[in-house]
This record gives C-alpha cells, structure tokens and sequence, in this order.
C-alpha cells in the first residue's frame, strides 16, 4: 500500500464504522405477514369511497363531521358500520399472487382472462393525500376468490370473494337504515302530533327523566316513554320507496300525517319525523319520512304504534316512585307511628319494638305498584280538599331518606294522603302535586293502621334440646310430659292419659320455633275481646335452666284460625297461628274432654 493513499482509507474505515453504528445498528426489520389489498394505509383516514360497476352510475360515500354521507348518486346518510367494514377488510385481508409482472408481459391477454380489462367493479379510495384503485374481476373456479389488480401495481392477485359481499349493488346498500339518528342527550323536548291531539314531553338530558308539559304539567310513566323512545332509536328502514321531495303527501298518508314527532332542544328543532297510512297489503308497515330527508320509506308499524295514544295514556299510574333509600315511614292520623331503618334492623318507634323485616319490604313494595284507577281533578286549590276528605287527610304515609348532614331537612322521599272513600274508590293525593286521583279500597287492604301489625313475627327460638319439660294446662286440669330424648316423651308422675312420643315431640319442636302469621293485638283488652281468660288453654316449655315459656290458645269464633297470645313486654300479644301449629298442638298438646262435657 502506497503511503499517500493511507489517509484515504482510514478516512473510509472509520466512515463505515460510523454507518454501523449509527445506522445498521438502529434499524429493524419490517413486519412480515401476508400482503393485503391495501398496505400501509389506515382506515380512518379515509375521506371518500366510490364503487363504480358498468352501465350504471357511481356511487359515492364521503366522510363529513365524523359520519359518512352518500354523494352520488343522491344526497343522503350513509351506513357507516358498512363503509367501515369494507375499509376494515381492505386492509385486513390477505393476498395471493397469481402473475407477476414479467408473466403479464409474456401474456397480453391475461387481464381479459380474468375479467380485468373490463373489470366487473372499480373500487376508488381516497385519502388527503393518496388515492387508491382496485379492480375485480371474475370469480375464480371454485367461486371463493376474485381476481383483483391494485393500479399502480404490476402483479394481479386473488383475494376471498367475501370482500365483494361488502360493496354495494345499489345505493339502498350503504343508506343509513337507523331511521332516528339522534344523540340521547341532544334534545330535551318531544312533541307529538296524533288523531287524539297533540302533546309534549319534557326531558331531562342527563337523567332520562320524562314529563308531561303540555297540555299540563304532570307526572309520566318513565318505564313507557322510555320503552318507546328505545324503539325509536332502534326503528330500521324495511324499504326505500321514493326520493322526491315533491312526492304527494297524501298518497303515502302523510296529509295530514297519522303521527308527527317532534325533538326539540328549547325552540330550536333537532328532527322533525312523519309517519302515514300503511302501503297495501302491508299493515304491519307504515310510511315514514323527516324533515331534511327526501327520502320516503316504510318502516315497523308495530314500533311506532305506542305513539298514537293520548297525552292521558302517557301518565304516570304509579302513585310513587322514588329513588335511594327509605330509612323511615311514618303513619299518620289516627294512630301515629313509624318503622326506623337502623343498625340492628327496622325498629318501630316510639315503642322500641323490632319490627319484621318482610313486612315493611313488603309494605315498601306494595307502595311502589299502588296504582291510580283515576285521575280525578288535575288542580285542586286548597279550600276545595275538604270535598274529597283531604283537608286534613284522615291518614298519612311518609317515606324518609336519612339526613345527609345538619343542614339537611327535606328528607322527604315521597308521601301520599288519604281521603273519603266512595264506590269502592279511595281518594289520594301526593304531597307535591295539586292533582287528586282515586285508588281502589281494597288496594289500601294491605296498609298497616296499628303498630304491632308490623312487629317481628318470630316470637322465639330455642334449641328442641333445651326442653325438658311441657306443662299443658286448661281450667283447674294439668298434664306435664318430660323428655328423656329426641321424640322421646312420657307422662310427669301424677299426670294421667295416653300420649304418642313422637307426635308430641314434633308438636313441641313447632314451637320452639314459633311464629306468629300475623299479629290482632296487643294489651288485656284485645286478649279478653279474641277469648283469652283466666284458664285460657296454655302450653309451657321449661328448659333446663328453668326459664318457661308459655302461649295460651283460643278460637273465639269456629269460623276463625286458632289464635295464640304471647307475654312480651309485659303485655299479652294475640296473633295468628300457622296451620302447622294449628294442627299439631290440637291433636296432641292439648288435654282430653272432660267426662261427661
């Protein structure tokens, strides 16, 4: 090596080292996979579609404000779920080379062969700054691929003939057929326009809550407005019918509409749609059209049907509706009393009592599903309550939410007001409305009017093994039985009969664990008004500890189920027994007739 040329080389050595580790060092190889019809490109960018097919007019989709709309050959919306999976599939679907460039040019009549001279669809996509065109051809043999050249691209490939299910035979294919296209939140009122008359609904956008606005203020059934707006906001095309705007109204029942619905957001409308007779022999269709559409279609007759009630159908029956939870109801007028929510359970208050926590969810639910049988008088001013016994009510039923804080008073969740009753009919009113409606009487069947109604109905619980002893005792008569074991009983010395262990053992295991179906009364007075007197029929459990329990039995009327009465607190308790007891401890705990009686 010449000397003069070692500076060149170094100079090229250390060049090279700098390539490798600048260069070489960061690059990575591309992903390999199979090729797809469109490489490199993301759907999203997209901005218009166009399928062209011989001897018919192009049909062309363009995306403006984040949807897509058909251009050509109408102006109307377009279906962007199927525009997005034709574009999805273009990139996602692979490619098989079936000629290379070099053989196109040893076959010039290879393109006719497969149908690519002429081809059967040109599919255009177009971004802001690309272009693309694809070609189909012929199917191949077996029918599952079609021959497909990329302009610009050398080779022809096949791909599944499945992306050719995705574009459209006519634009029916790609219109929007979700008939009502409007956001949950975009509006807050809905008029409707029917042959009964016309009315609106309020909306709350955030909540989904409904209301009557005109022609008065009132309460609707949520549950049915909301059914029906979810049945407009699935409503699908069945068929496109017409395009022209100057179509005649009343050949598709639309002079004057059979419905109109209106979406309002204050006075500026959202969507105006109208809805017609029904084509022949299709009752189960009617037509439709809307406002900024030109198109007339026939849509579920059976989607809109609910729509064509009165504004007196929309009402809420419902005479309470409430939300979060009840920590307390108070019962008014004549006897006043409440059943708190607490820690250890529902207390009735002011008495200190548990209460029976089936009941007052039972009470809570019979409170949801009361329902009005008629709505009375909308407005009734204060002096004119006294006709309906409203001024005062002669009882009232108060829900309460706990307190949020010390500042917080209105705790009230809803209450209603009872007043006369007449023909079978109740009238009511809610705390917050001027509206009197009527309920059935025997709907109001089910509300407690005394406190112990709702007390806990299970008196006691003891383990069988506890009891050693059962004293039954009727007049000046006595019989005492001591268990030795499960089921296994005799007769106490001195005490005289025939007894079968085993059934007294099962009519003692029923009451240790003793319920009462429901509760009569408590205190003397309504113990001597259901029988019980002194020497009343009693069964006594000793246990072992010597504690006893005792409840007395009584059938004041034949017609009545056996009554019990227990000592709570001190006070008799009468209360219904179930027919388990009824039957167990009439046939065996209780004491022979006396001779001769």
């Amino acid at each position: 090596m010449q000397a003069r040329f070692t500076g060149l080389w170094v100079t090229l050595a250390l060049a090279m080292l700098g390539f490798i580790l600048l260069v070489e060092r960061r690059w990575t190889e591309p992903p390999r996979g199979p090729r797809v019809l469109l490489t490199g490109w993301d759907p999203a960018q997209a901005v218009a579609v166009e399928v062209r097919r011989p001897r018919e007019l192009p049909l062309r989709v363009v995306r403006e404000g984040g949807r897509w709309w058909l251009e050509t050959p109408l102006r109307d919306p377009a279906d962007d779920r199927r525009v997005e999976a034709l574009l999805a599939a273009l990139v996602r679907e692979p490619v098989q080379t079936v000629l290379t460039t070099s053989e196109l040019l040893q076959r010039p009549d290879a393109l006719a062969e497969y149908g690519l001279e002429s081809p059967r669809v040109t599919l255009r996509v177009q971004a802001p700054n690309r272009m693309v065109q694809i070609q189909f051809g012929n199917r191949t043999a077996p029918g599952d691929q079609v021959f497909v050249q990329v302009v610009g691209e050398e080779e022809l490939w096949v791909v599944s003939a499945e992306v050719l299910r995705l574009l459209p035979a006519q634009p029916a294919d790609w219109r929007e057929r979700r008939w009502v296209r409007v956001d949950s939140g975009s509006f807050d009122r809905l008029t409707v326009s029917n042959r009964l008359g016309w009315f609106a609904l309020g909306r709350d956008p955030e909540g989904d809550r409904w209301r009557l606005e005109a022609p008065l203020r009132a309460r609707v059934d949520p549950d049915r407005v909301q059914m029906l707006w979810q049945g407009l906001q699935g409503l699908e095309v069945l068929e496109f019918v017409a395009d022209d705007p100057e179509a005649d109204a009343e050949v598709y029942g639309f002079a004057p509409p059979v419905l109109a619905l209106g979406l309002w957001r204050g006075t500026n409308a959202v969507a105006q749609f109208e809805f017609g007779r029904s084509p022949t022999n299709h009752p189960d269709r009617v037509y439709a059209r809307q406002a900024g559409r030109a198109a007339v279609v026939t849509v579920p007759a059976e989607a809109v049907g609910g729509w064509l009630a009165g504004y007196a159908d929309f009402r809420d029956r419902r005479l309470l509706r409430w939300e979060g939870q009840v920590s307390a109801v108070e019962f008014l007028g004549g006897e006043n009393f409440a059943v708190h929510r607490l820690p250890v359970g529902w207390r009735i208050l002011p008495w200190d009592l548990p209460a029976d926590e089936a009941l007052v969810e039972g009470l809570l639910d019979w409170l949801r599903r009361l329902e009005v049988v008629e709505f009375v008088k909308d407005v009734v001013i204060e002096p004119d309550l006294a006709r309906y016994g409203l001024a005062p009510p002669t009882r009232q039923v108060v829900l309460r939410r706990a307190a949020r804080g010390a500042g917080d008073t209105n705790t009230v969740l809803g209450e209603i007001q009872l007043g006369l009753v007449q023909d079978d009919k109740v009238f009511v009113r809610r705390w917050d409305e001027p509206t009197v409606y009527a309920v059935r009487a025997s709907d109001l069947a089910g509300l407690p009017t005394a406190f112990y109604q709702l007390r806990d109905r299970r008196i006691w619980r003891i383990p069988e093994g506890e009891v050693e002893r059962v004293i039954v005792e009727e007049g000046s008569r006595r019989r005492e039985m001591i268990r030795h074991d499960a089921y296994a009983w005799t007769l106490a010395p001195g005490s005289q009969g025939i007894i079968n262990s085993l059934a007294v053992g099962e009519a003692v295991r029923t009451l240790c664990e003793l319920d009462a179906v429901a509760w009569l009364g408590v205190g003397e007075a309504r113990a001597a008004e259901y029988g019980f007197e002194r020497g009343a029929w009693s069964v006594t459990l000793r246990r072992r500890d010597g504690e006893t329990l005792t409840v007395s039995f009584a059938r004041p009327r034949q017609e009545l189920p056996l009554l019990g009465m227990v000592r709570l607190e001190g006070q008799p308790w009468v209360f219904v027994t179930s027919p388990v007891v009824q039957e167990l401890v009439q046939a065996y705990l209780k004491l022979p007739p006396e001779s001769g009686s």
